[in-house]
């Protein structure tokens, strides 16, 4: 049979996925079994004739290629020697790439990991600073290679402005630097954040920050400044730009890269792939939103923009949160356990399926085959163990004992199913887990553990699921069991519209009025809710509805919402109601999404929906350090990290996230939806023919330890599904699956079988007792809860890492290599050098500096003692700040008695500072400093921080801003000092001249550093009254000495004829302060004696050319307005002046905004605009004597969204019945009538 790929996405892997599989799974079973016949006369497929090989992958846009296109040119191979290897060489920066090998530019034959035909993507790593790959085929064996080696050497030509010629190596911004970013992470509304760019200096005329606004769609691109020139070593130094942007009032999130041009080159600089910090060069653009790079963060920074005093319950970040799969946790009352007789889908066999004893490893549903395995075939839902509420109430003890202060459940509602994601009603308490046929006593068990969960100081959270519910939920009821008149068995059930129902294709009708249902996922038990339906809304949302009422329920204190994008995407405003009403009434609720990747979460966390979310990055971070090699399984791949790519991953987070919702996430490393911990970390792997684990899981639980340690040490609420902390684990009998097997029951030793359990699946006391040290530790010690958080050492297998708050701090050491590391710590400023560390495990004293070996696959944690004094002293202040030649002198006042040194820090920019000098002190004092051999005319920034004896560090000081600069000795506007000039557009005036003199620098050739020059010119006549008033200054350009001065040039290109004065001004302060010169000499800015006189005389064509006409627009987004025109041939054209006035903003003056286009275009793309804002256009023609003809008519246009009509058409096969419905299925629901599903019938 062909191969059919299905292809899902993540977020629907979730618990009801499972049924759409099982039919998958049968229909593949019958191909399998039932191969369809090919005609007698079919003739064998002929052997490909291999004219071509390429490598298509997602590292194509790093050489400016094309994702996954295997005809695209720069992806494509040689076979220079005929060999039959085809390679291909090519520069990538760091970061983790897949590709695959193609023939002749097509998918028609493809072949993946291990040569397999059609087979996985081949993952490719390349490490931090980049390299050379060289991707290999062989064509003989299939066999596909790689090298990658050390980035080559290029030699970059000497910096030169305008020469089109970029150093690369020079380009750099770090999103995690406040050199380059300020502040860190994400920010409140209407914070000012300052972005830097670093380029060589002298070498690029432009650098421009292109950035997005992804809620509005509005794009803007903004000139940087350069603010400032550094020295390097061996090269002409760093310039560095600059810009403030305003992130604005309402969350959102913005997206940005750096373009950088120079000459006729232009290079981009954007993020590297790896969430953010340092950047790579890349020579074509990259998307600038999470959509279009197909869910991943390649190509751009995020700036998150949250909701001011955003902010998650304190309970929730000091909490351990343990994740409960009800039915499989514990049997505490026999009596409401399922029977064989209870109800299940027909189309799922039909009944329950208990099972018994408890201990009994969950029953294999592969194959999905009735013939195959008759006896547990299509039992993903239906298998039942008999867990309930009371046994958890049995088992609170146990969970203390662990540590938990939280209790996570998946769904505990009225529902059909062992997950109970498909819920009949969320207004009882599913009776199984309760008193059988007694909602209300099963409701009053759920308030018992409630209340003994608050007498613990214990926190419940629920799993909610507003987005479908069962087919045989009361208000659906497509059996026709419940009494409810269901919106399946009547069209005029009052729940009708609470579905999307539509007509059915004959034969295939489901529900009355020959209708079928949107289901979720497709899966057929799960009908789609309609949550833009009023009704649907109250229901969750009203004053009792669903939302509130069980946040009544004693110890209820929070929701976690299950596949909140599917609900987002038709409802994006479902969960900004949700937060509303839940805060309104109970503020310390805590509230969690179901969001696993990064472009899922980016715009539920920003405090206006949910607090925090199930952090799956964290998961795949820390698994992936743990793994000596890449995981994969049907939830995607994890791939194994370093300690500093592992750091990196973590630092992501914290960039990414709100304090908020970084600091409460729920960090996971196992849960119903995923394989659990154990099985991703053991590298042993199954014996499949004898269904054994190779090792018993001993590799695992060896990694396990380690992932512990980390989830409970670093920032984050630690969530442990049930039984990960006794090593419970399950596997299949094929592929690494995730459900059911993920779901074994948990192994207590007083239910029945425990002792007929393999030993691998009984309880590892061992391992219990690990968890219950690490869980106590945390709840001891606030620091290892919500304290600051410092990575000390990530190298190769080695992170060491500390926290910190005013109470003590911890210093955690985690060795995942196979060899003895070694630990040397400092330590200086983290904790006072007079403090002696406890290593928690055992209780060994520890003198700093720390050094001590840390053993393969093992941890070491150090506490700081009861009594230890962390405390900093109080911040010392610049009172002074004086420039000189050359030189700063600073005057610190420090008031703190225990202050035993000043440290001075300096940097050329607000940021990136490092440490001059540190200077002895007896406080209280005044201090001074003085700073030598600066260089003059560029900015200098100070801050200062005071030490106690200890070693303790104060927070740095407000900085202190000053220029070094020369004393300007001379400066004179040279002759001519009258001038006369025709009107031209295309030639200027004549070189108007000025000098510097500034004695012992000038005199030397070249340019001194540091001096800015600028040629003013106003229309301010000689014999006018002071003050002067200058209407242009333009930069002035150095072109050698005159008797030890700087002589400096330019030209000027005046619009209109008249009289003009012009003089010279002279900068040794970066333009802080200025000196201004005529020909007399210097003179004071506004009062000039003897200014040059410029005289611009008409030409001889005086005639005005013919207006523009049929202005108009071309195109219309959120992001920019294209408008063209027409116009007459004009011999001696020279530009068209295009003229705007922003309506929406009540601009007075027609032409506001002047915009001039040069001969050769009639087309303007205006991206200066602001969403929904009207603007009014028109343009002039202007020839080369600037004579302007008159306006065009006035062209008013909006920037908001711009629909354009698309027809799809389809070809079907010539044998297609005229009566078949041809359905489309896309992404867009308002369109394709679902999400995914098709149901769009096409005409």
């Amino acid at each position: 049979p062909a191969r059919t790929t299905a292809v899902f996405h993540a977020d629907f892997l979730t618990d009801a996925f499972v049924d759409g599989l099982a039919a998958l799974d049968a229909q593949i079973a019958d191909l399998l079994a039932n191969p369809p016949a090919l005609p007698e006369d079919a003739a064998e497929p002929a052997e490909t004739v291999i004219d071509s090989v390429s490598f298509p992958g997602n590292y194509a846009p790093q050489i400016g290629g094309a994702e996954w296109a295997p005809d695209d040119a720069s992806v494509q191979a040689a076979d220079e020697d005929g060999d039959g290897i085809w390679t291909l060489t090519v520069q990538l920066p760091g970061g983790d790439y897949e590709f695959k090998a193609a023939i002749n530019g097509t998918w028609d034959v493809n072949y993946g990991l291990d040569g397999e035909a059609g087979g996985a993507n081949v993952p490719l790593n390349v490490p931090a600073d980049g390299g050379t790959v060289t991707l290999s085929f062989n064509v003989v064996t299939n066999d596909i290679a790689m090298i990658v080696s050390a980035p080559e050497a290029v030699q970059e030509a000497p910096a030169v402005l305008g020469d089109g010629q970029i150093a690369r190596s020079a380009l750099r911004h770090d999103s995690r630097s406040d050199a380059y970013r300020v502040p860190f992470g994400a920010v409140p509304e209407n914070t000012d954040v300052v972005l830097r760019f670093r380029t060589a200096a002298k070498d690029v005329e432009a650098v421009r920050l292109v950035i997005n606004n992804e809620s509005t769609g509005a794009r803007s691109t903004i000139p940087m400044d350069r603010v400032a020139v550094t020295p390097s070593e061996g090269g002409t130094g760093y310039a560095w730009w600059q810009t403030n942007v305003n992130v604005g009032a309402a969350p959102t999130i913005h997206t940005y890269a750096f373009e950088i041009a120079d000459g006729d080159s232009i290079v981009y600089y954007s993020d590297n792939a790896a969430d953010g910090g340092l950047g790579n060069v890349n020579s074509s653009p990259h998307p600038l939103s999470s959509a279009a790079a197909g869910g991943g963060r390649g190509g751009f920074w995020d700036i998150y923009t949250y909701v001011p005093n955003f902010d998650a319950p304190d309970w929730a970040k000091n909490a351990v949160i343990y994740q409960i799969f009800p039915d499989r946790f514990r049997n505490g009352d026999p009596a409401n356990d399922q029977t064989a007789d209870d109800w299940f889908y027909p189309e799922e066999r039909g009944r329950a399926f208990p099972i018994k004893p408890w201990n009994t490893l969950v029953p294999d549903p592969q194959p999905n085959d009735p013939g195959a395995n008759p006896d547990w075939y299509a039992t993903w839902n239906s298998t039942f163990y008999g867990g309930d509420l009371q046994g958890v109430i049995e088992k609170l003890d146990y969970l203390q004992d662990l540590g938990v202060t939280a209790i996570y459940f998946n769904p505990i509602f009225e529902s059909p199913s062992n997950h109970r994601y498909d819920g009949r009603t969320f207004d009882e308490v599913d009776d199984n887990l309760g008193v059988l046929g007694d909602p209300a006593a099963s409701l009053a068990v759920l308030e018992e553990l409630g209340r003994a969960v608050e007498d613990r100081g214990m926190h419940l959270i629920l799993d909610g699921v507003p987005n479908h519910l069962s087919t045989d939920a009361y208000i659906s009821d497509r059996y026709g069991r419940h009494d409810t008149e269901g919106a399946c068995e009547s069209v005029d059930s009052p729940y009708r519209d609470w579905f999307f129902f539509n007509d059915a294709t004959t034969g295939s009708d489901e529900c009355a009025g020959g209708a079928t249902y949107e289901k979720w996922a497709g899966v057929s038990t799960l009908p789609q809710l309609n949550n833009t339906n009023p009704d649907v809304v109250t229901n969750w949302l009203g004053e009792d509805g669903v939302a509130m009422r069980w946040l009544r329920v004693p110890g209820v204190d929070g929701w976690r919402i299950d596949v909140v994008p599917d609900v987002v995407n038709l409802n994006p405003r479902f969960f900004e109601q949700f937060r509303d009403v839940v805060k309104a009434a109970e503020p310390d609720a805590m509230l969690y999404s179901e969001t696993w990747f990064e472009p899922d979460v980016r715009a539920r966390v920003l405090g206006d929906e949910f607090d925090s979310t199930m952090n799956y990055r964290f998961r795949n971070a820390v698994l992936g350090f743990l793994r000596d090699s890449d995981w994969q399984d049907g939830d995607g791949t994890i791939p194994a990290l370093d300690a500093s790519t592992f750091d990196s991953a973590l630092r992501a987070l914290q960039e990414d996230y709100p304090p908020a919702a970084w600091q409460s996430a729920m960090n996971l490393l196992s849960s119903h939806d995923v394989n659990r911990a154990l099985r991703v970390l053991d590298h042993d792997g199954i014996d499949y023919s004898s269904l054994e684990p190779v090792n018993a899981f001993e590799d695992g639980r060896n990694r396990l330890r380690l992932a512990a340690v980390l989830q409970f040490t670093l920032p984050g609420a630690p969530t442990i599904y049930y039984g990960d902390e006794v090593g419970l684990v399950g596997f299949g009998s094929d592929i690494p699956r995730d459900d059911p097997y993920n779901r074994q029951p948990f192994p207590w030793p007083d239910a029945a079988g425990y002792d007929d359990l393999p030993s691998w699946r009984q309880q590892q006391t061992d391992l219990l007792e690990h968890y219950q040290f690490l869980g106590q530790l945390r709840g001891e010690y606030s620091f290892l809860r919500t304290g600051a958080w410092t990575t000390f050492a990530a190298e190769d297998g080695l992170y060491v890492y500390g926290r910190k708050d005013d109470t003590g701090a911890a210093v955690i050491a985690v060795n995942r290599a196979s060899e003895p590391a070694t630990v040397d710590l400092d330590l200086t400023g983290f904790v006072p050098l007079d403090e002696d560390l406890i290593e928690a495990l055992p209780s060994d004293m520890a003198a700093l500096p720390i050094v001590a070996e840390i053993a393969p696959m093992d941890f070491a944690i150090w506490i700081t003692g009861p009594f230890a004094d962390l405390s900093t002293p109080a911040t010392p202040e610049i009172v002074s700040a004086v420039a000189g030649d050359g030189s700063a002198a600073l005057e610190i006042d420090v008031a703190d008695p225990t202050v035993a040194d000043v440290i001075v820090w300096r940097s050329a920019v607000d940021g990136g500072y490092e440490a001059v000098a540190q200077l002895p002190v007896t406080a209280p004092a005044s201090v001074t400093y003085s700073d030598e051999d600066l260089p003059n005319g560029q900015p200098v920034y100070y801050r200062v921080s005071a030490v106690k004896a200890n070693g303790m560090q104060s927070e740095r000081s407000a900085a202190a801003m000053l220029v070094p600069s020369f004393a300007v000795d001379a400066a004179q506007l040279l002759e001519p000092l009258t001038v006369d000039h025709t009107i031209s557009a295309i030639t200027p005036t004549v070189p108007l001249q000025g000098m510097i003199f500034i004695e012992g620098v000038t005199e030397a050739d070249g340019a001194a550093d540091g001096v800015l020059a600028e040629l003013g010119v106003s229309t301010t006549l000689p014999d006018a009254v002071p003050p002067v008033e200058v209407t242009t200054w333009t930069p002035g350009a150095y072109t050698g000495e005159q008797d030890g001065a700087d002589v400096y040039t330019a030209q000027v290109t005046p619009e209109t004829t008249g009289d003009y004065t012009y003089v010279w001004r002279f900068s040794t302060t970066g333009g802080a302060d200025w000196v201004y010169a005529d020909g007399s000499g210097i003179v004071d800015e506004a009062e000039w004696t003897q200014p040059g006189v410029l005289t611009v005389l008409p030409s001889d064509d005086v005639e005005a050319p013919n207006r523009p006409f049929r202005i108009s627009e071309v195109f219309a987004s959120p992001s920019q307005i294209v408008v063209e025109w027409r116009a007459s041939r004009t011999a001696d054209l020279y530009a068209y002046n295009v003229c705007r006035r922003d309506v929406t903003a009540g601009e007075d003056d027609a032409c506001a905004t002047r915009y001039t286009v040069l001969r050769g275009s009639q087309m303007l793309t205006d991206t200066a605009v602001i969403i929904n804002h009207t603007y009014e256009y028109f343009v002039q023609t202007v020839d080369t004597s600037f004579n302007a003809s008159e306006p065009s008519d006035v062209l008013a246009a909006t920037a908001a969204e711009n629909f354009v009509d698309v027809t799809f058409l389809v070809r079907v096969p010539d044998f297609t019945p005229a009566d078949d419905v041809i359905v489309i299925a896309g992404d867009d629901r308002d369109i394709f009538g679902g999400e995914w599903n098709p149901v769009q019938p096409m005409v």
